[in-house]
């Protein structure tokens, strides 16, 4: 185990552009993270407004700025040392920038948040992303949202920013990814 928490310390960036937040899901699954938020360990002397901003240009390609500091905690899976920064986008558009750490990017309204993220988030985290996004389908289920994900044709996650060779195909949702 680390010495200090610096060691530890994650930062999260939680972008919201025009009523949807910015998820990407990992090329290798951490536990029961499989779509999140662009985020990654603050390294030794950075501030966590800097490490959210190299994240997230790292991960997605887009540049952003912090707008608002949205709490800490200590992760209740991994015991690590969380910040939450809220951030709009300043440049670029969002792709996988890092193959490596990320098969997919997408923008996401609120009811597909709840299904790609199948556990309880930070709730200043909520509330600000209650406050910023938009509802969505209501009725949405993980059947619908499988078959909105995978089909060939048109679907509720906005890559409008990608080229069409850069779009990656939607890997089903199931329990083991979430």
């Amino acid at each position: 185990m680390p010495a200090n928490n610096e060691d530890q310390a994650v930062v999260a960036a939680i972008v919201v552009q025009s009523g949807r937040v910015l998820l990407i899901r990992r090329a290798v699954v951490e536990g029961r993270l499989s779509w999140q938020f662009p985020a990654g360990k603050v390294e030794v002397g950075e501030r966590t407004d800097e490490a959210a901003v190299r994240e997230t240009l790292e991960e997605t390609g887009l540049a952003v700025r912090v707008v608002d500091d949205l709490g800490m905690r200590i992760h209740p899976d991994t015991g690590r040392t969380m910040f939450y920064l809220a951030c709009e986008v300043e440049g670029g558009n969002a792709y996988p920038a890092s193959r490596a750490e990320v098969a997919e990017v997408a923008w996401c309204d609120r009811q597909t948040v709840a299904v790609l993220v199948p556990y309880p988030l930070y709730s200043p985290v909520q509330r600000y992303l209650d406050d910023r996004l938009e509802r969505g389908q209501a009725s949405r289920t993980m059947a619908e949202l499988t078959a909105t994900l995978t089909a060939t044709g048109a679907d509720d996650l906005d890559r409008s920013g990608l080229a069409p060779d850069d779009v990656p195909r939607s890997q089903p949702c199931t329990d083991e990814a979430g």
